[in-house]
């Protein structure tokens, strides 16, 4: 496993506020390393057809994760512009009248 697989799994304390660019990359590696273990001589081998499922399952756990994480931020963008609606003034919300001199607003 790269580093790079170890830090976007989610083993850091710390989480990232965007992971999709790291998961990506990820992906891209690993696309990489699979296309190496299905082009080479030992693809036939038991360990060549277990390492080509193992880099198979990242990637697509990889990809799972990136489609999560653009539906959360997705779902956080629109929600804000979702939730806010026009409701037309009340007698509770309207702005008060003024009071001619002289005369007390009973209202407050």
């Amino acid at each position: 496993m790269s580093i790079g697989a170890v830090s976007a799994g989610g083993c850091s304390t710390t989480p990232s506020p965007d992971p999709v660019p790291a998961l990506q990359g990820m992906v891209r590696r690993e696309e990489m390393d699979l296309q190496d273990w299905l082009s080479c001589v030992s693809a036939s081998t038991p360990k060549g057809k277990a390492e080509i499922q193992s880099l198979s399952a990242q990637i697509s756990a990889a990809r799972a994760e990136i489609s999560r994480a653009q539906q959360s931020q997705s779902a956080t963008r629109s929600t804000p512009a979702q939730s806010l609606t026009y409701s037309p003034p009340t007698a509770a919300n309207k702005p008060a009248t003024p009071t001619e001199p002289g005369q007390v607003d009973v209202w407050a």
